[in-house]
């Protein structure tokens, strides 16, 4: 995911099986060996309203959760349905001009998210003199510690987490 950002972010064109052809393979040979890191996990809701994430044989499951993929829910990726599909369109396809248009969603993109977190932490964290922040605006210093401490009543813990990873379904081991 990291890659597909960062050359997404670099606007460099990106070529992906189309959902149709990752479906199959996934289907087939289960080439997207982190996909599932357990076999099967109790649903929080009592009739859950979405396939089974954890699916390897359902195509509506592998469809549907493939499909909210970065790669699928981003413009102007490049999608090929084969491997002469995929020959063809890196032959045929305006790079450039596929570039642009990157850069341009990117542009927007980038405007709103950065709306986005400005209303939020303003709403978390509202400027004591009870104004809004502005772009390029900055407000009195607050520290961060006392503020979530004051404003929800939570200490920061200083310790990482233990990520060890305990599971490993690509080698058939499951925690």
């Amino acid at each position: 995911t990291m890659t597909f950002f960062e050359l997404y972010r670099m606007a460099i064109p990106i070529f992906v099986p189309s959902l149709k052809l990752l479906t199959q393979m996934e289907l087939d040979r289960h080439v997207l060996t982190e996909r599932v890191y357990w076999r099967s996990t109790p649903s929080p809701l009592h009739t859950p309203t979405t396939p089974d994430p954890n699916s390897l044989t359902q195509r509506d499951a592998v469809e549907y959760w493939l499909g909210l993929s970065d790669v699928y829910t981003f413009r102007h990726i490049q999608y090929f349905d084969s491997a002469k599909d995929l020959a063809t369109k890196l032959r045929t396809t305006d790079v450039a001009s596929v570039s642009q248009q990157m850069a341009a969603f990117l542009a927007k993109h980038d405007a709103r998210t950065h709306a986005k977190w400005r209303a939020a932490l303003n709403a978390l964290f509202p400027p004591q003199d009870g104004s809004e922040a502005r772009e390029g605006q900055t407000h009195k210093s607050i520290d961060f510690d006392a503020a979530l401490a004051s404003r929800f009543g939570l200490t920061l813990h200083r310790t990482e987490p233990d990520c060890s990873r305990h599971s490993a379904p690509d080698l058939g081991r499951w925690a």
